[in-house]
């Protein structure tokens, strides 16, 4: 009779859903499950929880000014409880879902904060062009002819136009805007001399420019980014608000990550004893 072969592997993965994995490649009927000690899970939901909490405290910390007592502050931020306070806290503190709330609200900040950046970004490349009056995507190669769009510095600009004169007939060039700094180009031509502007171009160290949002002209696009902008930062505002709502929690979290941490070393100390 063959012998299937057998491979031992190790899953990790996230603790709130490890009932659910067991669960699921118990009905498999094709893995063996090597359970771990009690001790080993008890150490390794206290780590779980450690870490939650910890993340919680430090979130919440960094948008919320925690009035500490002189008392506190003389003592070093420790608080003296007795051991039926902490008992109390223990048992009635529900940090668990103070914990999955903030993850939740940390993961929606970062995604108002990203967005808020990409729109800026993207406000920032279409401000020059503003002056733009066709959306980007019109300006589409043809089978004769060609379109650029591009930067160029102010300096070399200049002396650019004076040597298109040689391919002029072929090359219509137009300004959209510039500063000291840099000019920002629209360049039209016939492919039959394409070799001969490339060159130029090159020589006069132009950049092509890709526009985001080229279904749009750029201001109807700006327009757009800053009302989502707005839009967007009284949602951030909103969160922020709920993050600083829990910093009256940051005490009893304090609390159990201190007392959690502690069970954690008498549970670990315990692993070696067995």
């Amino acid at each position: 009779m063959a012998v299937a072969e057998v491979k031992k592997i190790q899953l990790v993965g996230i603790n709130k859903h490890r009932d659910n994995i067991l669960n699921l490649l118990q009905n498999t009927a094709a893995v063996e499950l090597i359970g771990e000690t009690e001790s080993e899970v008890v150490v390794q939901s206290l780590e779980y929880d450690i870490a939650q909490i910890a993340y919680a405290i430090n979130f919440v910390s960094e948008h919320f000014d925690e009035k500490v007592p002189m008392i506190e502050k003389i003592r070093g931020g420790k608080y003296r409880l007795s051991k039926e306070e902490i008992e109390k806290i223990v048992e009635d503190f529900d940090y668990k879902s103070i914990t999955n709330e903030l993850t939740d609200i940390g993961t929606n900040l970062t995604a108002v904060n990203n967005l808020i950046e990409k729109n800026t970004e993207e406000i920032e490349l279409l401000q020059p062009w503003m002056e733009l009056t066709a959306a980007p995507i019109e300006f589409q190669d043809t089978k004769l002819t060609g379109i650029l769009l591009g930067t160029i510095s102010t300096a070399n600009f200049d002396e650019l136009k004076v040597r298109l004169r040689e391919i002029k007939d072929d090359v219509e060039i137009t300004l959209v805007s510039k500063d000291e700094k840099d000019s920002r180009i629209m360049v039209v031509f016939s492919k039959t001399v394409i070799s001969e502007l490339t060159k130029l171009l090159e020589e006069h160290k132009f950049e092509t420019t890709s526009l985001p949002h080229q279904e749009n002209i750029p201001k109807e696009t700006i327009d757009r980014l800053t009302k989502e902008i707005e839009t967007t930062e009284i949602e951030r505002e909103a969160l922020e608000k709920k993050i600083c709502d829990f910093g009256k929690d940051i005490k009893n979290l304090k609390i159990l990550h201190d007392f959690l941490t502690w069970q954690l070393s008498q549970k670990s100390a315990e692993r070696f004893v067995e």
